[in-house]
């Protein structure tokens, strides 16, 4: 099984990964396949869409994923004040999920 700091521990792994953080950071991006075939990427992490209601400028990206245990989960990452937050919220819905991350971001912002 795995845990919400297990997750926390794999997120800091990836954001010190400098190829791997600008991945995660991405809302969107483009590929332009050998066969000349252009492919388009859109990352579910609503936090990094600014279409989207939970989008947060703080956040820096990361991980969205479901599974049978864990339920609908999210790993993200912000930088508020200075310091970088690695928020995970698991057992969620698909939608709660981002909403719950929200709540928290919120609540370290109002310290």
């Amino acid at each position: 099984d795995t845990t919400a700091y297990d997750l926390a521990i794999i997120a800091k792994a990836c954001l010190e990964n400098p190829i791997i953080s600008e991945i995660v950071a991405s809302n969107t991006s483009y590929e332009k396949w050998p066969n000349g075939r252009e492919v388009t990427y859109n990352n579910s992490n609503e936090l990094l869409d600014p279409n989207s209601p939970y989008y947060r400028p703080e956040v820096i990206g990361l991980k969205t994923g479901t599974s049978s245990l864990g339920g609908a989960c999210v790993v993200s990452a912000a930088v508020i004040d200075g310091e970088t937050y690695i928020c995970v919220a698991m057992g969620s819905t698909k939608e709660s999920r981002f909403q719950d991350s929200v709540d928290i971001l919120d609540k370290i912002k109002a310290q």
